[in-house]
């Protein structure tokens, strides 16, 4: 929203700056701070300003589907790949403050889409988990990380509750359907019967090599 209107920048900087002196008025050691949604490379300049006027730096990370900046999703080289440049540029813009990844998540695509679905599926699910725990790992500047979504959604619920509302946006049904396949299926555990996916393990791996 911001970018789409410069003009509240300003404004939206004043009020976080004012909020954190606020907080820590009252309580001179609770971090204050504003979460990413946007991916920093959109608008650098923007992206800083909001992490300086932070206690820390919090972002919002998922996985995407197909294809990005010629790294194909599928094999665990290319998750450590774009993982990694995730990371690191957050790294660059907290100029060493804590951060906290405060969703993240890789849909798995619908199971019996397997193969054509745009996302990177069950085992690529699996990969993004297994390349984050590496990272976190290695960055001891990561203090949490929250994965968005345990179990899939109901894709009925999903079509009943933001089907239409997509649609009014302008979007077409292709392009709504695949936003529905990629919100339903952030889970690590089906919806149907419970069961898990292959990232459950890896989840849990990420978990125990944490905490």
């Amino acid at each position: 929203m911001l970018k789409i209107t410069p003009s509240l920048v300003e404004e939206y900087l004043s009020f976080l700056e004012q909020e954190r002196d606020y907080i820590h008025s009252l309580n001179p050691d609770m971090a204050v701070g504003v979460t990413l949604t946007a991916n920093l490379e959109h608008d650098p300049e923007l992206m800083q300003s909001l992490v300086d006027a932070s206690d820390f730096g919090s972002f919002n990370f998922y996985c995407e589907g197909g294809t990005t900046d010629g790294a194909e999703y599928g094999g665990s080289a290319s998750y450590e790949s774009l993982n990694s440049r995730f990371v690191n540029n957050q790294l660059v813009v907290a100029k060493g403050k804590d951060i906290v990844i405060q969703e993240m998540g890789c849909p798995s695509g619908f199971e019996d889409n397997q193969d054509t679905t745009t996302y990177p599926g069950y085992d690529g699910q699996a990969e993004y988990f297994q390349s984050m725990q590496r990272i976190i790992a290695e960055n001891p500047s990561i203090r949490a990380a929250f994965q968005f979504q345990l179990i899939d959604s109901n894709a009925a619920d999903d079509q009943k509750y933001y089907g239409g509302i997509l649609l009014d946006e302008g979007l077409s049904e292709d392009v709504v359907t695949g936003i529905l396949e990629g919100l339903g299926t952030l889970g690590v555990l089906k919806y149907d019967d419970g069961s898990e996916k292959p990232g459950w393990n890896a989840f849990f791996e990420l978990l125990k090599s944490v905490y």
